[in-house]
């Protein structure tokens, strides 16, 4: 599992991550290590926080991957900063 390598790629501490999928801290740090198996439900929640497909999180994404996973994960976090700029400001 190269959760570790997405994880950190987009800039999220295990808090960030547990926070914004709903799964204790513990349970990321042990699905990381390889302690915990993690189920595909997990996998699809994790994945959609992290803005990759639950495959990047089975194979290691290569330089180009990774890349490309930061910059989406960039773009929908400055769009969802913008709505609520402007949710506010209404």
């Amino acid at each position: 599992m190269f959760l570790r390598l997405i994880r950190e790629a987009v800039g999220l501490s295990t808090i960030d991550l547990a926070a914004r999928s709903g799964y204790a801290p513990d349970f990321i740090r042990r699905i990381e290590t390889g302690v915990k198996d993690c189920s595909q439900e997990a996998q699809r929640t994790i994945s959609s926080v992290l803005s990759c497909t639950p495959a990047d999180l089975l194979a290691e994404p290569s330089p180009v991957r990774l890349a490309e996973i930061k910059a989406i994960y960039t773009r929908l976090a400055a769009d969802a900063a913008q709505q609520a700029a402007e949710g506010m400001a209404s």
